[in-house]
């Protein structure tokens, strides 16, 4: 049986089998090599840095450069030939930090293992895939990294696409004019990695540590996360009114007339309503349309019984299906009280959460999808019903897993930030995740005690809130504070977000702000050894009962 469940986890939770298009998704987490490069020294990063990785002489491997111009002709990985023959044969998800040594000496943050700047000799990755796929030429192309710890840099047959700082935003490349579409042409994806700085203070891992995706479409298409669904629900009569926001995009070279096609499916496959428009789109353009549909006798979603609808949109060019994207969806109600907590489809619900790194022991940050569902599923079997993201956006695994078990989500932000960098991760997120019921608060930032109770950090949580109310106005946010409560971030967030009541008086803030709603953030930070039931400070040991905790936390059953 629960076999069973995790398989229907990794699969959508509603399959619906309509027209056919032309969009296919291929994973591409197979047959990949690695090497370690070198993060202070060019010749044994390949010679990167040497060689001119990033002008269109690379691309042609220097071959037009004179020879009195340049030392030698550098091979470097990110070229289309080079002999990457003594590499390391790897599937993904991968963490090359799991196979390092420890040492006392090195960075807490990095788990003592011998990487980041005390280590450059381990801090730098190289990853090369070769692949032979089926292309159409005419059709459009995305390569899609749903996460690489960190700062990566991806070419595709040497043509330089793009730079990812984040450790945990999904990287989205168009990759149609890179490809090689000769019959049985070889294609090359090349990446290099550099895990040197972290992000947070706990391990974070190094490498290509989830999925990676190949999408084809028509040049008339949904571009990724292009979907928006929301609802309002009417209690008393079972009945919700669903709204779809639906982006389509024109990569041809004409404009074009086309027709919109939504259907709401309920889990048994049964079509319970649907809708149509009509749209014309300049070349080159995205416009976004707007669809309403009624659902009667509706299964909410719920903890006890998560029930997840369809929305299958359908895009036609001259009577033919040219695309097709389903997205999951629940529908429910929610809403935050100042006074009596949390409230899902009416009912108070006493949140009873975790706040979960995405690491798992034997693995480091490369968990299986399959993995992050069976935790899922355990957290709920102790009695867990609402799961914190600490501190990162999580993986879409995690996600759907909470989506099909019922559990509610608080989806955190990494980086606080107004920055055009801090909004493009904060948006990236907010579009890939709004759509997942479990999902009931976002969380803008944890612990910046420099700005959380200062006039600059209200200022920039109030510019992240606009931002994220402009793309999801259905959510509340809030920032996880470790102080300063009832200061800075206060004035600008939905929730009041608190770590730890020993810091401070959180019914005095509840007193200044009555109307503002509270949340702990964090608490109960207690440590244990598993089987250990002795403290034993030299071995690093602390008794398996609920009773070491560090000066900030409590224990669980306080």
């Amino acid at each position: 049986m629960k076999r069973l469940i995790f398989t229907v986890m990794l699969l959508l939770p509603c399959l619906w089998l309509g027209a056919q298009s032309q969009r296919e998704r291929e994973l591409l987490n197979q047959d990949w090599l690695f090497a370690k490069g070198h993060a202070a020294n060019p010749e044994k990063d390949f010679n990167y840095g040497q060689a001119l990785s990033f002008s269109k002489i690379a691309f042609l491997q220097e071959s037009t450069m004179l020879d009195a111009d340049q030392e030698s002709r550098l091979a470097i990985p990110h070229t289309q030939r080079f002999d990457d023959s003594k590499w390391e044969k790897i599937s993904l998800p991968h963490d090359w930090g799991m196979a390092l040594g420890y040492s006392q000496e090195q960075f807490k943050m990095k788990g003592y293992r011998k990487l980041g700047g005390r280590a450059p000799e381990n801090s730098v990755g190289w990853y090369r895939k070769r692949f032979t796929p089926e292309l159409v030429k005419g059709d459009r192309y995305t390569l899609e990294f749903e996460g690489i710890f960190r700062d990566a840099q991806v070419w595709m047959n040497g043509v330089y696409l793009g730079r990812g700082e984040s450790g945990y935003v999904p990287l989205v490349f168009d990759v149609t004019e890179c490809l090689n579409y000769e019959k049985d042409a070889e294609n090359v994806i090349s990446v290099r990695v550099d895990a040197t700085h972290s992000e947070l203070w706990s391990y974070e891992g190094a490498g290509i540590y989830r999925n990676v995706w190949l999408t084809r479409t028509a040049p008339v298409h949904i571009p990724q996360w292009g979907t928006f669904v929301t609802s309002e629900v009417d209690l008393q009569k079972k009945e919700a009114r669903v709204k779809a926001q639906i982006e389509v995009t024109n990569q041809s070279g004409k404009s074009v007339d086309l027709i919109v096609q939504n259907s709401i499916i309920d889990c048994q496959g049964k079509e319970v309503n649907k809708s149509g428009t009509t749209l014309t789109l300049p070349s080159l353009e995205t416009k976004e349309v707007e669809t309403y549909m009624d659902v009667r006798q509706v299964d909410l979603w719920s903890l006890k019984t998560p029930t997840l609808y369809t929305l299958h949109t359908d895009i036609l060019l001259d009577g033919a299906v040219v695309d097709s994207y389903d997205t999951s969806f629940g529908i429910r109600d929610i809403r935050f009280d100042a006074n009596e907590g949390f409230f899902l489809n009416g009912e108070r619900v006493q949140i009873q959460g975790v706040c979960c790194h995405q690491d798992h022991a034997g693995v480091g940050i490369a968990v299986p999808d399959q993995l992050n569902a069976w935790r899922i599923a355990r957290l709920k079997e102790y009695g867990v019903n609402a799961y914190r993201a600490s501190h990162n956006p999580p993986t879409e695994s995690v996600l759907n897993a909470c989506d099909t078990l019922g559990m509610l989500v608080m989806d955190e932000l990494r980086v606080l930030s107004s920055s055009d960098e801090g909004l493009s991760q904060l948006k990236t997120i907010i579009r890939r995740d709004r759509n997942h019921p479990s999902v009931i608060i976002w969380c803008l930032g944890n612990e910046e005690p420099a700005i959380q109770g200062t006039e600059k950090g209200r200022m920039i949580v109030e510019r992240m809130k606009a931002v994220q109310r402009k793309l999801d106005p259905t959510r509340p946010c809030t920032a996880a504070m470790n102080g300063s409560w009832g200061e800075g971030f206060t004035y600008a967030v939905d929730v009041q977000g608190s770590n730890y009541y020993k810091i401070g008086n959180i019914d005095a803030v509840h007193e200044k702000f009555p109307n503002l709603p509270c949340i702990f953030t964090e608490e109960a930070s207690t440590v244990m050894t598993r089987g250990i039931y002795e403290t034993d400070a030299k071995k690093g040991f602390h008794q398996a009962y609920d009773r070491d905790v560090p000066g900030w936390g409590a224990r669980a059953q306080e």
